[in-house]
């Protein structure tokens, strides 16, 4: 009668670790998958972060590249491509531009297109043709600052 009782708690207490250990690896589990979910969310928003980045540099050069080719042609009197003239993006563009750099760009890339920025609008501001002598060394600088800007993109959208 002294062992009638061992049957009854071997088995209570069996119960119980099966139960603990049933809990502990729920517990386990969904940790995990919350930790899982989590990494997935923060890497979905690394991409989206980069498309839209990706996506803000190509705007980005869009304005740059016309409007170069804009001031080349207008106070450079480069010869023509096609039958198109060249003309400087609007107000709004500059404006939508300048936002996209300050939200999207490194600073590399903030750098390079203030510096950019600082050569056409002093090559404007001038308004007026460039003499013959002139002409290559002006192309040369406004070319040496369109490429900063497209180097600094590049870098960070390669690595």
């Amino acid at each position: 009668m002294a062992w009638e009782w061992v049957a009854p708690v071997a088995t209570a207490t069996s119960g119980i670790v099966g139960v603990a250990f049933t809990w502990l690896a729920g517990y386990q589990g969904r940790k995990h998958a919350e930790q899982v979910a989590q990494q997935s969310a923060q890497n979905d928003l690394a991409k989206a972060r980069e498309e839209r980045r990706a996506r803000a540099y190509a705007d980005i050069l869009t304005m740059v590249y016309s409007s170069t080719e804009a001031v080349m042609h207008k106070l450079l009197k480069l010869e023509l491509k096609g039958d198109e003239p060249y003309s400087m993006p609007g107000v709004h563009d500059q404006v939508v531009t300048s936002t996209q750099v300050n939200l999207y760009g490194s600073p590399a890339v903030r750098e390079a297109y203030s510096k950019w920025f600082s050569e056409i609008v002093t090559f404007i501001e001038q308004g007026k043709e460039v003499p013959e002598s002139e002409r290559d060394a002006v192309i040369s600088k406004i070319n040496a600052a369109t490429g900063r800007i497209t180097r600094a993109m590049n870098s960070e959208l390669t690595s």
